[in-house]
């Protein structure tokens, strides 16, 4: 066996390794649905998944705009006290086309720890201990409303690639902050998302790429969402491909963000989401709803869910 052969055999070995991995998340539908996309792949590539689920109470300001609250609660907590426990008690162990956080966690064996808060002392420390004793490969934040402190973002550098990626439902720099694709959609254009890495600051960290997603004029809101992170997913999947090859950078690395081009984006106001409506945008459709949901029954086990 010459060198060459002989290197290229460490390197693959090596790579075959089981490596560990954090992923941030909300405990809702959304993230549920990305979590069912990316992790059949993550366990294809050998990785071990602890998964931090946000179950932080709505913004206050989402709280006073009734449609928002009831999105809110239709995807957070309907679904994690109502949906999800009954599908559980019911189905148990059968594997259907969607699967609840704990039957991935069985499916997948990965390990969950659920949290209200990244700067909360006690909570902050029960992440850092966890990064020390797993000392993680990569770590990715998809839909997940907790900020991640500086804390928590240094310890992480300390492992592997020593980065935490964040899926961004829009445009960077020119669209941060939240409901960001609600406001896309506003524009009836593209919709778009970005993988970038998660530094102090709220959207502020270099970007991986930056992507679009055609708009379905058809779709709410909330299926439109599930599509832009199920992209999202895809590149971060690419990224770690281009890492396990021995790239440093992608070849989409964009870099550091040109904030001069920030605009951030809160949540929208009563008018607003009134306005929105009168444009043909809905938040989410009960039909559509309920047609997402079927695939967490065994009612469809043989279709193929197009958001996953």
């Amino acid at each position: 066996m010459n060198n060459c052969e002989q290197n290229f055999r460490q390197e693959r070995d090596k790579n075959n390794q089981p490596k560990n991995m954090i992923i941030f998340c909300n405990e809702d539908i959304i993230a549920n649905i990305t979590l069912n996309f990316l992790l059949p792949f993550l366990s294809n590539r050998n990785f071990k998944v602890h998964i931090f689920l946000s179950q932080k109470v709505s913004r206050k300001a989402e709280s006073q705009v009734e449609k928002l609250s009831k999105f809110n609660f239709l995807t957070k907590d309907y679904i994690r006290n109502i949906v999800f426990p009954c599908i559980e008690k019911n189905l148990g162990n059968k594997k259907c086309q969607l699967m609840t956080f704990n039957q991935l966690a069985r499916q997948y064996e990965c390990k969950l720890s659920r949290i209200k808060s990244t700067k909360n002392r006690e909570e902050q420390e029960k992440i850092i201990a966890i990064y020390q004793e797993h000392e993680p490969y990569i770590s990715l934040s998809v839909r997940n409303n907790l900020i991640i402190s500086s804390e928590i973002i240094k310890v992480a550098s300390e492992y592997g690639v020593g980065k935490i990626f964040n899926i961004h439902s829009s445009k960077l720099p020119e669209r941060a902050g939240v409901w960001c694709s609600l406001w896309d959609m506003a524009e009836g254009k593209s919709l778009y998302g970005t993988l970038h890495i998660v530094e102090e600051g709220i959207d502020t960290g270099s970007i991986i790429g930056a992507y679009s997603v055609d708009l379905n004029k058809n779709y709410s809101y909330l299926k439109n969402l599930c599509l832009i992170y199920k992209k999202g997913a895809q590149i971060f999947l690419e990224y770690i491909d281009e890492l396990a090859q021995g790239y440093s950078f992608p070849f989409y690395w964009e870099g550091k963000q040109d904030l001069s081009k920030r605009t951030y984006y809160r949540t929208p106001t009563y008018q607003e989401v009134n306005q929105m409506e009168d444009l043909g945008i809905e938040l989410f459709y009960y039909s559509e709803f309920c047609e997402i949901l079927a695939y967490y029954s065994l009612e469809k086990t043989v279709e193929t869910f197009q958001l996953v």
